[in-house]
């Protein structure tokens, strides 16, 4: 008897959204060879007065932050800790940890840029191939699994996007009205019995004649009710303000017992004992792993100790 794999947070998105009335989902249209060759946008919403580019978020950026911060690990001014610490109190233990912290940034959020010049590029894509001239542009950011990209750091990346300007002083990324940042990879407390995972709507300062605006703020509490989840709006003076926690590691605390691949990663994340070998010591490395652990496959061999 199989168990059905329960559907990640990008396959959750597409049903709600081709379930929204007046949705059309791009890929399921009937399109002609160029159409269907070219780089565009995944929905069109309100009678394709809305073109919507979906974007998940993937890749653990974690080996970038080792790569920053292995040549300081011999300084003298490096604390010595065991287990995990954040960033933020390992770095203000440098003279100079504002500036290496700048580099973290940099490094763990040139997935965002990438992610915002394509939408961009699909968004207007889609636009011309359907003549679409005056349609408004939605991103949707999902974040279900990179911890380090935490929601507040999502959105200063995408805000500093949205304020770089072309040579002529015209605005990079005009064809995104909108960013909607999902991120279940992290969570807020609301209050002493209730945490909330953020969904933010970022503006662009770009005119929004297809009133994109209305439109996402309406999806938020049908996204909600989807989900099985009350909506609660709270009001914060500034992103600062808010303490977001990741999803993981508050289960890794809680004390549940943790399944076997989640153990493992969590283990080599500590220590990634791997990551200075290149493909040739890579592949020796797995000639003698594997020599190793042949005989314990075979009937009657020595259990090894």
């Amino acid at each position: 008897m199989s168990t059905k794999k329960p559907p990640n947070l990008e396959e959750t998105f597409i049903e709600f959204a081709k379930n929204l009335p007046r949705a059309e989902f791009i890929d399921e249209l009937k399109l002609d060879k160029k159409q269907r060759e070219a780089e565009k946008a995944d929905f069109f919403f309100n009678d394709r007065q809305i073109v919507c580019e979906l974007k998940s978020l993937r890749t653990d950026q974690m080996g970038k932050v080792d790569k920053i911060l292995r040549p300081h690990q011999e300084r003298p001014e490096w604390p010595i800790f065991y287990g995990g610490w954040e960033i933020h109190k390992v770095l203000r233990h440098l003279p100079d940890g504002q500036q290496i912290n700048k580099q973290i940034y940099g490094g763990v959020t040139s997935a965002i840029k990438e992610l915002v010049r394509k939408a961009n590029h699909q968004i207007r894509t889609t636009k011309e191939m359907f003549g679409l001239s005056s349609a408004g542009g939605l991103l949707v950011i999902l974040n279900e699994y990179v911890d380090i990209l935490s929601p507040d750091v999502i959105a200063q990346k995408v805000y500093e996007l949205y304020n770089k300007r072309t040579p002529e002083g015209e605005p990079q990324f005009p064809e995104i009205n909108f960013t909607w940042i999902i991120n279940v990879s992290h969570y807020t407390q609301l209050t002493p019995d209730l945490q909330g995972l953020p969904s933010l709507i970022l503006p662009n300062s770009v005119p929004d004649p297809a009133n994109v605006s209305d439109f996402v703020d309406s999806l938020q509490p049908q996204w909600a009710a989807y989900n099985g989840v009350p909506m609660v709006k709270a009001d914060w003076d500034s992103l600062d303000s808010i303490k977001f926690e990741s999803v993981s590691q508050a289960k890794a605390n809680s004390g549940r017992k943790m399944v076997r691949h989640e153990f493992q990663r969590m283990q080599y994340r500590r220590r990634p004992y791997l990551r200075a070998l290149n493909r040739d010591g890579m592949v020796e490395y797995g000639r003698e792993l594997m020599l190793n652990l042949t005989p314990g496959f075979l009937k009657g061999a020595t259990k090894r100790q």
